[in-house]
């Protein structure tokens, strides 16, 4: 969260970054107010993607009828998985 404030402060804007929550527990790490739309991120730690990963990006996609989202992740690969762009954090530098 901190490295994308970095990004838009670095070209003195403001980070329109935002989280999403609801009851139950559900969220999402990172909404990016893109104008049009607001893409979710989530962030994870572990270098191997596990399916159940995708499951907040998935409910809030569903919920918002926007867009799949990102996840990034500790390991170093760059792919699409289940509609959603896979990062690794290495990749995002």
């Amino acid at each position: 969260m901190n490295e994308l404030r970095k990004v838009y402060i670095h070209h003195g804007q403001r980070a329109p970054l935002y989280f999403w929550c609801e009851t139950g527990g559900h969220e999402v790490d990172v909404l990016v107010d893109l104008g049009a739309k607001l893409l979710p991120i989530e962030i994870k730690s572990g270098q191997t993607v596990a399916t159940d990963w995708f499951r907040e990006l998935d409910r809030y996609a569903k919920l918002s009828g926007g867009p799949s989202g990102m996840l990034v992740h500790g390991g170093g690969d760059t792919y699409v998985r289940q509609g959603v762009l896979v990062r690794g954090w290495g990749a995002c530098s």
